[in-house]
C-alpha cells in the first residue's frame, strides 16, 4: 500500500530550488489569512530545506516555504524590492452599447451557445414564442 502512495506522490512531486546567498525570493505570509507574500533575501541555508532571509522591513526570519523571484540577486543587505509596473491593458469597449437594440414588434432570438467541455445548450422550443 505505502509502495504505491509514494509512485502515485512522486509523479508529481518536484524538487524545492536550490537558492544561493542574495538571492530574492517571496516569503509565504505568517498570518493565517494573509494572502500578500513578503519580498525578501537569502541571508543564508540552515539545512536542506530551510533559509534565514531578511524581508525589506528588516526582519529576520527562518523560512521554508520561499518562491524563488525573477530578479537578479542582490549584493549585501539591499534588497531591490520594486518591480516597475506594466501598464494596465486597455478596457474593450462596452459590448451593451454596442449591441443594436431589438424593436418591441420583433422576437427576440437566443442562439444557442456551445459550453465549456464542448456541449450545445439551446433554449427549450416552448420560449420560441415568448416575447
Amino acid at each position: 500500500m505505502k509502495g504505491r502512495q509514494k509512485l502515485y506522490y512522486d509523479k508529481s512531486a518536484k524538487d524545492l530550488p536550490i537558492l544561493d546567498q542574495g538571492d530574492i525570493v517571496g516569503v509565504k505570509p505568517y498570518k493565517v489569512g494573509d494572502k500578500q507574500w513578503q519580498k525578501a533575501v537569502v541571508k543564508e541555508k540552515l539545512t536542506r530545506r530551510s533559509y534565514l532571509v531578511t524581508t525589506g522591513n528588516g526582519r529576520t526570519l527562518r523560512r521554508v516555504q520561499l518562491r524563488k523571484s525573477n530578479e537578479a540577486t542582490v549584493e549585501g543587505n539591499e534588497v531591490a524590492i520594486d518591480k516597475p509596473q506594466t501598464p494596465a491593458k486597455p478596457v474593450a469597449p462596452d459590448i451593451q452599447n454596442t449591441a443594436p437594440s431589438p424593436t418591441a414588434g420583433s422576437p427576440v432570438k437566443v442562439k444557442p451557445y456551445t459550453t465549456h467541455s464542448g456541449g450545445m445548450v439551446k433554449p427549450p422550443r416552448r420560449c420560441d414564442d415568448y416575447v
